[in-house]
């Protein structure tokens, strides 16, 4: 099943699940069936497994339904930081509700310290399973299921939630009466868990902590990841359904990476994906270029539902079937295109009627024979001329054809020089908005951009949050003051040195001062009463006391060491008779 697992499941999948030795779901600390999960969820049976994780059916005493719950490795579960991220991302997805997302009810830990999360349990099968059994799909069924991923990945974007795994195995077709091809997106949260554990995208080993097949350039190369990372490997999941298989092909999965992440060469493209329908809405998802593929996922949907994909077959290579046309056979060939045979067979037949007769005139016979030459010389006259008229018309024609094409070249390359240098003049006219990183001391800060949650720091700013000035930064942490900051102009956001922001510590509350309260001694003292400091005075102020006099500094000193003295009259022995 790939790296990661479908956390939809089908019902008859249950007795397909893997039973060896070697499998996660025979982990002693894994749930075995019969095993109540914080005594609500009974396990009944395994009915899935991944690289990282086995999937359960089992039943919530609580609500009295079958569910799903994904049980994740052990060994993983037990990485203090990855726990901790996990639980926060999972109930972060668990406030998605769009109705092409998996939904997640509830996460924790098992008795011996295994993390796992609740969904619901879903009859189906994954889109790879599909694609592994069908090869190639029409185009109107590409655009179909497509369309309701990219209303998931709406929903979850603009909650600041990347799913950074998108692959066919994490769409799921569920089997829905009354629906056709009804898609849940699944593993919202768990790829950026692992990933941001092991902040790579290659390990040494050459496992790849996301799908090296649908990889991002950017995720390669760089190890940063944004929203339209996600649309990227949209791109070359409908490259595959279209195609029936995956544009690169390597033996091990670092030399598929690598080559998603060389720039010097575009993602390749077969004629037949590149002409049809929906060419151009992949031709712009797979653009190596992060800043010039789609930004948004609204954007991608919008130019998907305008193509017109009726009546597209499959592709298929090995097809190559003749449909007869008006000027002769159209044949239908790889790649989409179509080839017309103009000539057609001519059959020759003349009938000459002959009389046996010997006794029919020699004029006669004469006659015949001269109607037939005659006949056809005239037959081969219009023949020929209608031969060396229809030459003609193609050589015209394909006279005009190629002028158009040198005329529509010279324009497209006359356009694109325009544009170059337009873009030139903008770049030199005013500030380029560069994606930048933004960290706070201490890292981990909720951040707003514009009053939109995008997640913790260290943050990379993207394009899409870089649409529009001013630009309003806010920090928020538990243990410190919030901060804000904004950026008036792009100009002002490329001339700052940096973007660390530094946040001030809340400061502790005040101890309340203790007062002492006033005992009497009993006893007027006289003048010496009022010379000798109480309690009460020394507890007045916290600043030293005003002098009459500056004569001398020890005269100023001398007050201070009186009152740090003890007082004579606190102990006074009784009287004696």
């Amino acid at each position: 099943m790939g790296d990661t697992l479908e956390t939809g499941v089908r019902e008859d999948d249950a007795n397909q699940a893997p039973q060896d030795d070697t499998s996660l779901a025979n982990d002693p600390d894994m749930p075995k069936p019969g095993d109540v999960i914080d005594d609500r969820y009974e396990v009944l049976r395994v009915i899935g497994e991944g690289g990282f994780a086995a999937v359960y059916k089992c039943h919530d005493r609580r609500t009295q339904k079958d569910v799903a719950i994904k049980v994740l490795d052990p060994m993983m579960s037990r990485r203090g930081e990855f726990s901790q991220r996990f639980l926060r991302e999972i109930r972060t997805v668990s406030q998605l509700r769009h109705h092409n997302t998996i939904k997640v009810t509830d996460a924790g830990k098992t008795n011996v310290g295994c993390l796992y999360l609740v969904m619901e349990l879903l009859e189906g099968e994954a889109l790879d399973e599909i694609l592994d059994r069908e090869g190639a799909l029409p185009p109107a069924r590409v655009q179909r299921i497509m369309s309701q991923v990219l209303k998931s990945l709406i929903e979850a974007h603009q909650d600041g939630v990347m799913h950074r795994d998108m692959k066919p195995a994490n769409v799921f077709i569920a089997k829905i009466p009354g629906e056709t091809d009804y898609v849940k997106v699944l593993d919202f949260g768990i790829a950026k868990s692992r990933d941001e554990t092991a902040d790579t995208s290659l390990t040494a080993t050459g496992q790849v902590m996301c799908s090296p097949d649908y990889v991002a350039p950017e995720r390669v190369r760089d190890h940063v990841c944004f929203f339209s990372s996600d649309l990227y490997s949209l791109g070359i999941m409908m490259l595959e359904m279209l195609e029936g298989e995956l544009p690169y092909k390597g033996d091990t999965p670092i030399m598929v990476a690598l080559q998603h992440a060389r720039t010097d060469s575009p993602v390749p493209i077969k004629p037949y994906t590149l002409e049809g329908p929906l060419g151009a809405v992949v031709e712009k998802a797979v653009n190596k270029d992060a800043s010039k593929r789609y930004q948004s996922a609204e954007e991608m949907l919008e130019d998907l539902m305008a193509a017109d994909c009726t009546g597209i077959p499959a592709y298929d290579p090995h097809t190559h079937a003749n449909v007869a046309s008006a000027a002769g056979q159209t044949a239908y060939i790889p790649g989409g295109q179509t080839v017309t045979d103009l000539s057609s067979p001519t059959d020759v037949s003349t009938a000459i009627e002959k009389d046996g007769s010997a006794r029919k005139p020699l004029l006669i016979t004469l006659a015949i024979f001269l109607a037939i030459f005659i006949g056809g010389s005239i037959a081969v006259y219009l023949s020929m001329s209608a031969k060396t008229k229809h030459e003609d018309e193609v050589a015209l024609r394909d006279e005009e054809i190629r002028r158009e094409r040198a005329e529509a070249s010279e324009a497209a390359a006359k356009a694109r020089e325009e544009q170059a240098a337009a873009e030139e003049e903008s770049e030199e006219q005013a500030p380029i908005a560069q994606p930048r990183m933004v960290n706070t001391s201490p890292q981990s800060a909720r951040i707003y951009v514009n009053n939109h949650l995008r997640g913790e720091t260290p943050y990379f700013l993207g394009p899409n949050d870089l649409k529009e000035f001013p630009l309003k930064l806010r920090f928020e942490h538990p243990a410190h003051k919030d901060m804000e900051y904004v950026f008036e102009t792009a100009e002002a956001y490329a001339k700052a040195e940096t973007l660390y922001f530094k946040l001030e510590a809340n400061e502790p509350e005040p101890e309340p001062v203790q007062r002492t309260s006033r005992r009497s001694s009993g006893r007027s003292s006289g003048s010496n009463a009022s010379a000798t400091p109480t309690s009460a005075d020394t507890s007045r102020s916290n600043s030293p006391p005003k002098e009459a006099s500056s004569s001398s500094k020890s005269e100023k000193a001398a007050p201070a060491e009186e009152t740090s003295k003890p007082r004579r009259n606190l102990h006074i022995a009784p009287r004696i008779d």
